[in-house]
């Protein structure tokens, strides 16, 4: 664990290397499991609350037959830290499968960081705005009268 002194970041202990006397130790048994456990069956904690796969397919029956099919569970992406525990992915491809229809397409993705994911997205998504928003102080009618259609598309096309 850190120390915020010494240490500055927690690690996993080899279990070769004994402990020196001013570190300090978390030993994780069942806590392993019983945490990523909650996400998918918050009642076992007495939260009577969908988990992970329910939420999933609470949302997923929102969108009509279409949406389902030709986007949405073609595209599910995992987000977030907890994502990362281990088996994670495997495990909501297992619980969500059974309560989709066979004939649907499903594909799972996660990135490598997926606790970074979200902000990624937040910048590219304020990047291409930037570009259009450039674009459309740049491409003026008197820029378009000098330069013609032909140099507009190309500008555009870059940024599309």
């Amino acid at each position: 664990m850190p120390d915020f002194i010494q240490f500055y970041r927690g690690y996993v202990k080899d279990d070769d290397n004994l402990p020196s006397p001013n570190e300090q130790i978390l030993t994780m048994e069942t806590e392993r499991f019983e945490v990523p456990e909650i996400l998918f069956n918050p009642i076992d904690i007495g939260l009577d609350e969908a988990g992970v796969v329910e939420a999933t397919c609470q949302s997923l029956k929102t969108l009509s037959d279409e949406i389902q099919i030709g986007q949405a569970l073609a595209r599910i992406q995992l987000i977030g830290g907890s994502t990362k525990f281990y088996n994670f992915k495997n495990r909501f491809e297992q619980d969500l499968r059974p309560l989709v229809p066979d004939i649907f397409p499903m594909k799972i993705l996660q990135d490598d960081e997926p606790e970074l994911t979200v902000w990624r997205s937040i910048k590219q998504y304020s990047l291409d705005m930037e570009q259009q928003l450039w674009a459309k102080e740049y491409i003026s009618k008197s820029f378009y009268n000098e330069n013609g259609s032909n140099e507009c598309n190309e500008i555009f096309n870059k940024l599309w």
